[in-house]
């Protein structure tokens, strides 16, 4: 086969233009650092390369949220941590207000001081943090809390009192942010967020603070003898018979008393009859009126239900028939806001005109007050695990991030050593190739002119 000259010349020139090919592109990953500039160049490594920078993305994305989280968290922390004091300061002043002679002006100074603590409490759990109301669940639009004009504290609109679970109050379920976790919605078809696959980002604040209202409180004392009388208490040996309505069951109950003011063996009898913990009796005490102690002159009662009909009657024939009489039914709200504006109405009522007109009741809502704080608690120290929670999560999402970016560099990075040897060689080849276009190419008929 006859080989012309321009076969051997577009030949020579393809291979010319390859090896110059080959020999700009190693520049220039050598002068980037990058092994391709556009997806054209490596397709394949180009698709591996997007899912990681994908990732890279994403993960920026989850180190931002649990910042911000962790933003919240201390927030969140910070404001309701100093509640406690603020309960110490609220069961201070209501002791000193039911064991002191106080006239109406300081009776309403101190009921002011208790109303001040309660809009304190609302404005700080009104917080709000990135455009979030930390204690508003999903509510970014409206304050949370509010007292309304009839002293009723509401939560996004709702009386706190309503519900006894907050999770029934109207944007109360808090929002989340995506970490990395595989967020996902919950298969009720709510669509929220399932709170295992996602970071919480605010509160239930109905939740932290109480809702609803607990046990109801009924107050007994003994109808037969002088308050302070040896007749005005259980007697020892005595048998009675105790007839209760509780939430619409009546029962009688027998029972004996071992001894005076012998409140166990009604408790005794109580329990078998409507189950432990369903009803419980509180004994007062009181002067004997013979200055020789304490008897028990009365009883409060908390039960779990509704409680319409309470009545002992002495079984014997002898006097000294206990008869009860109702006294006083109160529903406690188990919202600290809502007991703290309560306890307020109470020092300015004198008790709720309590019997004998004296305080004993604002001394049982200081004590219910102080008891309070069980929710409060919980919530602090929940808040406090998610701190870790959250600081946990950085460490994964940092390692995460090194990961990736290894594996960027190795999809990516071109290593610069081997680049520029293979620079050289490239620069060599068409250096030489040059050269052998003088031996390879004919010399025209010019050259021996």
């Amino acid at each position: 086969m006859r080989v012309t000259s321009t076969l051997l010349n577009r030949n020579y020139l393809e291979g010319l233009g390859m090896i110059a090919k080959n020999k700009f592109m190693s520049e220039k990953r050598a002068y980037t650092g990058q092994k391709f500039t556009r997806a054209s160049e490596d397709p394949l490594q180009a698709a591996k390369a997007m899912k990681v920078r994908q990732a890279l993305h994403d993960t920026e994305i989850y180190t931002q949220n649990l910042k911000t989280a962790m933003s919240i968290y201390e927030t969140a922390e910070s404001a309701i941590h100093p509640f406690s004091e603020r309960i110490q300061d609220t069961y201070k002043t209501l002791v000193a207000a039911a064991h002191g002679t106080m006239t109406e002006d300081e009776d309403n100074i101190f009921a002011s001081q208790l109303d001040n603590f309660a809009h304190e409490m609302v404005a700080t759990m009104n917080l709000a943090f990135a455009d979030r109301k930390i204690f508003g669940g999903v509510n970014d639009t409206t304050p949370a809390f509010a007292i309304n004009s009839s002293r009723q504290v509401t939560y996004n609109g709702v009386p706190i009192n309503t519900y006894q679970d907050p999770s029934l109050f109207p944007e109360s379920w808090p929002s989340f942010s995506d970490i990395g976790t595989g967020m996902k919605l919950l298969d009720d078809g709510s669509g929220r967020v399932d709170p295992q696959t996602a970071l919480q980002m605010t509160f239930n604040g109905s939740e932290i603070l109480g809702c609803g209202v607990g046990y109801p409180l009924y107050s007994f004392r003994f109808e037969t003898g002088a308050p302070g009388s040896k007749t005005h208490q259980i007697q020892n040996g005595a048998e009675y018979n105790l007839t209760l309505t509780y939430d619409g069951v009546k029962r009688d109950v027998s029972f004996k008393a071992t001894k005076n003011d012998d409140y166990e063996s009604m408790q005794e009898g109580i329990d078998r009859a409507f189950g432990s913990g369903n009803i419980m009796l509180v004994p007062i005490e009181g002067d004997d009126g013979t200055g020789s102690g304490l008897i028990k002159t009365g009883f409060t009662i908390q039960t779990k239900g509704e409680l319409d009909e309470f009545s002992v009657t002495n079984a014997n024939t002898a006097p000294g028939t206990a008869q009860l009489e109702f006294d006083k039914a109160y529903r406690y709200s188990n919202n600290l806001i809502q007991l703290i504006l309560d306890a307020a109405d109470c020092v300015r009522e004198n008790g709720y005109g309590d019997v004998n007109g004296d305080k004993k009741f604002v001394a049982r809502i200081a004590d219910v007050i102080f008891k309070a704080q069980a929710p409060l608690s919980m919530a602090i120290t929940r808040i406090g695990n998610m701190q870790q929670y959250v600081e946990f999560q950085q460490s994964r999402v940092e390692n995460n991030k090194y990961s990736l970016k290894d594996q960027q560099n190795e999809l990516e990075c071109t290593p610069l050593e081997e680049e520029i040897t293979r620079q050289k060689v490239l620069e060599t080849s068409y250096n030489m190739s040059l050269q052998l276009s003088a031996k390879v190419i004919p010399m025209s008929i010019f050259n021996f002119i």
